[in-house]
Order: C-alpha cells, then sequence, then structure tokens
C-alpha cells in the first residue's frame, strides 16, 4: 500500500515500471510507507527542503 497521499502502481508508460506518485500534494518531508518495490518516486512540486541521510534505505531493496 501507498501513503495516503500518494498513488502506487505500474505506469503505463513503462509496463512493469512500479512507481509512487506524491506530486503536487504540499508535502514537508517525503512520507512513510513508500513501498519497497518501488523504482521510480514523484516528489514534485512539494515543500520538501531537505532529505534525512539514508531516507530512500528500504525502497528499492528488493
Amino acid at each position: 500500500a501507498s501513503p495516503s497521499q500518494c498513488s502506487c502502481g505500474e505506469q503505463s508508460w513503462a509496463p512493469g515500471l512500479q512507481a509512487t506518485n506524491c506530486y503536487d500534494k504540499g508535502l514537508s518531508s517525503v512520507p512513510a510507507g513508500i513501498p519497497d518495490n518501488t523504482q521510480a518516486l514523484t516528489v514534485q512540486k512539494n515543500r520538501i527542503e531537505s532529505l534525512p541521510e539514508r531516507v530512500f534505505d528500504s525502497v528499492g531493496s528488493q
């Protein structure tokens, strides 16, 4: 399951690519709960000013 503010799924423009889309959601930080099979993460148009060290360590680690 993806974070409540985001949508997740296979992308029509890239079959097989698992993406989490958090575009323009007013986020000030990377949301918790990004699926570990995420291969592409969209966070443009948010208010994220910095990324904590190791914030993506569990993403894509399958």
